[in-house]
């Protein structure tokens, strides 16, 4: 392995560093002579840094241990062995109890020594039988999903509702919250680790660790939950197998499918998998999940009229080229993910599915003209209009649950296609626009993408007096308009805003002012640089969380009090037509003080070296006084 490995890292002379970790000490020690390595063996926690990671967890980062508490901490301390998974895993733990001896004591009479494997397992274990059981259930179906793999909150949650895993709730959009509650507990418990934070506090995805991956697996196995398949070795299997996870493309390990398919509930396909099973007397199958397969012959789905408990169907970023029309006999499906495959069109046949509530699909795709039967849908992405019928176009009017909607009206999505030449743009966002209006009415839509040619006036059409939209929560605009739509500040309950202007004056940035009440998320692009900076005072912006900024020319400038919960800055900028424009880089970044993260990307073009490095040195100066101990607040300023 090092030998293959030394082959593709030149030696030039750079000097930079390539660092691999293994839990496994033969593979560090069999590394090859010529590649001069050293290895660093991972130590333990020493017992301050172990009570300092303990307490910051349990007593929210700030105050010691109490001293009632304080030997108790270090004899559970004591079987965690310094090993930062068990002391993170039990401390969040106690952090959900009654912080007393009694508990406390209760928790360590539970616990065996981490050092050793079983200890391990075991305080792991306390974690796990402490969820509800709804939780375990959710908590398990991680066993899935192969090691280190990134796994989409989304997606995961809308498993969960398709496998009854959430109960006690009957609409999808209570389960959904259910679902995301969920997830946001495992989280808090450290069973999970979140990926990409976002301003709500939640995380985009998430990961697990190795080792709580193992605990997992052996779980899942013991209470004959998920069985997961990483080739011949795994056989046999249980004789009755209802969640099942495939990792391999051996013959023998699809054969497990083809034997189980009466009673399997739950079937994951995950690379390298090439082969689709023949869908025949899958008739307990709930959730067919192959996000990302590759498949070789066959290519289209068959026989899917059996599988008449499906509620889940994820064919996104395979190679699958057509659904056929016996998916609308398919009627308990409630989530349909066709993004980024091959599938051209959907059958007519779909508007039979009168459960369906998320149907993803990509541009391009050609969808039936009856679309408004649908009454069930509930989200609707990403749809492109001038690839599909006026019919089609009218009948969205008639999705009354529909709460997010995702659509594009440019021209370049038509692939070639002969349903709407250029001159019919106009036609169809004529009646787009009406549909919209008529959604508007029913108070249902939350959340509105709109991509449309430029020049199209449709937005300030949509955004007027006589069409309020008191319960849009989310509003992106990504093509540029003219101006910000003065009516936009009727818009009172948006939490997430994002918007490209042809310019942006005073009035602009007041409009947008005027609406962030409850504003969480803004991200503005702007193609042209404001004659002047544009004051961003402490009126206004009171609870944004994350600001994205991009404009050729630092137009901004932060005063004292300005968005005073801000966390997290993006900022795509010039240096060149900064400097000439304004005379510097100080645009108040030291005022922004609740800055938690700052990106920086800088456009060089043009610019002179004294040029970069005086911008560089003048955002590190204004975040500087914030930075923390433990990490900077400014992540690499990154350089085009």
């Amino acid at each position: 392995m090092w030998e293959n490995l030394m082959s593709v890292l030149p030696r030039n002379n750079k000097k930079s560093r390539v660092i691999t970790t293994t839990r496994m000490s033969n593979v560090a020690s069999s590394r090859s002579p010529r590649s001069n390595g050293h290895i660093y063996e991972m130590e333990s926690l020493n017992d301050a840094d172990s009570k300092e990671l303990f307490s910051k967890i349990i007593f929210d980062h700030k105050g010691k241990c109490p001293k009632a508490l304080d030997e108790i901490a270090d004899e559970i301390l004591k079987k965690c062995g310094g090993i930062p998974l068990a002391i993170i895993t039990l401390a969040s733990l106690l952090a959900k109890k009654p912080k007393t001896r009694k508990e406390w004591k209760r928790v360590k009479s539970s616990i065996g020594n981490a050092c050793e494997l079983e200890g391990m397992r075991q305080t792991l274990s306390l974690s796990f039988y402490d969820l509800s059981y709804d939780l375990r259930n959710c908590f398990l179906s991680f066993s899935s999903f192969p090691e280190d793999y990134e796994i989409d909150r989304e997606r995961l949650v809308l498993r969960w509702i398709a496998e009854g895993f959430i109960s006690g709730k009957e609409q999808q959009e209570l389960m959904e919250e259910e679902g995301n509650n969920y997830f946001n507990e495992l989280v808090n418990r450290s069973l999970i680790q979140p990926i990409d934070i976002q301003y709500n506090g939640s995380a985009r995805a998430c990961r697990v660790h190795d080792l709580m991956l193992e605990l997992i697996v052996s779980l899942s196995k013991e209470e004959n939950f998920i069985t997961t398949l990483n080739g011949p070795e795994c056989l046999p299997m249980p004789s009755k197998i209802r969640w099942l996870s495939l990792h391999s493309n051996e013959n023998e390990v699809m054969q497990v499918v083809t034997n189980n398919r009466r009673h399997v509930r739950s079937v994951s396909f995950f690379p390298p998998v090439a082969q689709l099973p023949p869908f025949v007397e899958f008739q307990a199958m709930r959730v067919f999940d192959v996000k990302g397969c590759q498949f070789g012959e066959h290519k289209k789905m068959k026989n899917m009229e059996s599988l008449i408990q499906l509620k889940y169907l994820n064919l996104a970023y395979t190679n699958v080229t057509e659904l056929p029309k016996e998916i609308g006999e398919v009627h308990f499906l409630e989530t349909l993910d066709v993004r980024n495959c091959q599938i051209q069109s959907l059958p007519p046949s779909l508007c039979q599915l009168q459960k369906l509530v998320r149907l993803f699909v990509s541009l391009g795709v050609t969808l039936p003209d009856k679309i408004g039967k649908m009454q069930a849908l509930e989200e609707l992405s990403h749809v492109a209009i001038l690839c599909n019928s006026l019919n089609f176009v009218k009948a969205l009017g008639e999705l009354t649950k529909l709460r997010v909607f995702r659509v594009d009206c440019r021209y370049s999505w038509l692939n070639g296609k002969k349903q709407a030449p250029r001159q019919s743009v106009s036609t169809h966002e004529d009646v787009l626009l009406s549909s919209l209006q008529n959604l508007f009415k029913k108070k249902n839509l939350q959340s509105l993408e709109i991509d449309l040619t430029n020049g199209s006036s449709l937005v300030f059409s949509l955004m007027n007096p006589y069409c309020p939209l008191p319960q849009l929560e989310e509003l992106v605009i990504s093509n540029s308009i003219s101006r910000v739509p003065r009516s936009m500040r009727s818009l009172k309950d948006v939490i997430h805003l994002e918007i490209k202007l042809d310019r942006m004056e005073e009035e602009d940035l007041h409009i947008i002012r005027d609406m962030s009440h409850s504003l969480l998320f803004l991200k503005i692009h702007l193609e042209i640089t404001p004659e002047e900076r544009l004051i961003i005072d402490s009126e206004g912006f009171e609870c944004l969380k994350q600001f994205e900024f991009c404009c050729v020319g630092m137009g901004l400038k932060f005063v004292q009090g300005a968005m005073p919960d801000l966390e997290k800055l993006d900022l795509d900028i010039g240096v060149r037509k900064t400097m000439s424009k304004y005379g510097g880089f100080d645009f108040g970044i030291k005022n922004l003080e609740a800055l938690k993260h700052v990106g920086v990307k800088l456009d060089c073009q043009y610019a002179e070296n004294r040029e970069i490095q005086s911008a560089e040195a003048t955002i590190r100066s204004g975040v500087l006084p914030r930075r923390n101990s433990l990490d900077s607040i400014l992540g690499p300023i990154v350089k085009v």
